[in-house]
């Protein structure tokens, strides 16, 4: 398959892939249905450091905290994976795309808490932006990069 059909398959993929995310962040809350106030976090490792310590009392689920978890860092792993394939000559450098990364993941965020719509968290924005990093540096492996023929 040639490079131009691998980043069209990869163009199509992460429109699917956004607006599966806007759906994820903005219209699917399930746990969150009927209540009108603003959760938010402003001090970092706060909702981390709690769940270890609501881990440690057995005063929370275990699933609760790794799905948490999870969720969070998998949310923006496709982005972090798509965006440097897609922007190879303007995201070329690591800390252009973390600086891009957090301003996205930063302008959820708000828009979570102006909209009252989620939860605006700084841990949010850590883990999410660990996901994004995480699959920057996936991309980045010399054998998917070979696999997606970005090198060419």
């Amino acid at each position: 398959m040639s490079k131009k059909k691998i980043i069209n398959i990869i163009k199509v993929l992460f429109v699917i892939y956004g607006l599966v995310l806007l759906y994820v962040l903005f219209m699917h809350n399930h746990y969150r249905y009927g209540m009108s106030f603003r959760l938010s976090n402003f001090i970092p490792f706060n909702t981390i450091i709690n769940y270890f310590i609501k881990l440690s009392d057995n005063s929370i689920n275990t699933s609760i905290v790794i799905q948490n978890f999870s969720v969070n860092l998998l949310l923006f792993l496709p982005m972090g994976m798509s965006l440097p394939v897609l922007f190879q000559n303007k995201i070329n450098k690591f800390w252009k795309f973390l600086i891009i990364m957090v301003i996205i993941i930063t302008s959820v965020e708000i828009t979570q808490y102006i909209t009252m719509i989620g939860s605006a968290d700084i841990d949010d924005l850590i883990l999410n932006t660990i996901g994004a990093c995480i699959g920057y540096f996936i991309v980045h492996l010399k054998f998917i990069r070979k696999i997606l023929k970005l090198d060419e």
